[in-house]
């Protein structure tokens, strides 16, 4: 499980999910493709299926991937809002308002610190959201075109002359 980046609660489901047998997709070993190519109607049938196989492997991994941002994201969210509580607890029997209270809170350099692994973490889970919708989207299209060929009322008698 090196390849994925997991926090203590992810790694606990991931043991959960081992205990009942179940396992996660690796990382694929090729690298992840930028985009497809321009016109899918040029790759041959044997590399058209490696390509939607790839696309496949990466959606899976991403899939996991995103859940494990989302988990790690609640995490440090549900992390901030009980330091930010805690804090203006403790900030309210110094100031006179709460406002300034408030004030005193976001002033407090560990209260900024959590804001800012939150604000990472999100951008972590939205990136990994957005490639992962982007496998998703690659792996429909690769279908269709897969669905295209076999569809093709003349492919088996074709196919029988062009070898």
């Amino acid at each position: 499980m090196k390849s994925y980046r997991m926090g203590p609660e992810a790694r606990a489901a991931v043991e959960a999910a081992r205990a009942q047998g179940l396992s996660l997709p690796e990382k694929p070993a090729e690298e992840m493709r930028d985009s497809l190519p321009r016109d899918l109607t040029e790759l041959d049938d044997v590399a058209l299926m490696q390509m939607y196989t790839e696309t496949i492997g990466w959606s899976d991994y991403l899939a996991v991937q995103q859940s494990f941002a989302q988990t790690d994201e609640r995490r440090i969210k549900r992390k901030l809002e009980f330091l930010e509580a805690k804090a203006l607890i403790q900030a309210k029997t110094v100031a006179s308002k709460v406002t300034d209270a408030r004030l005193l809170v976001k002033d407090d350099p560990a209260i900024q610190d959590i804001h800012d692994k939150a604000a990472s973490a999100e951008a972590y889970r939205k990136l990994v959201e957005s490639l992962f919708n982007n496998c998703e989207r690659d792996s429909a299209l690769l279908s269709r075109e897969l669905t295209r060929r076999t569809a093709a009322p003349d492919r088996g008698r074709r196919e029988r002359f062009e070898r």
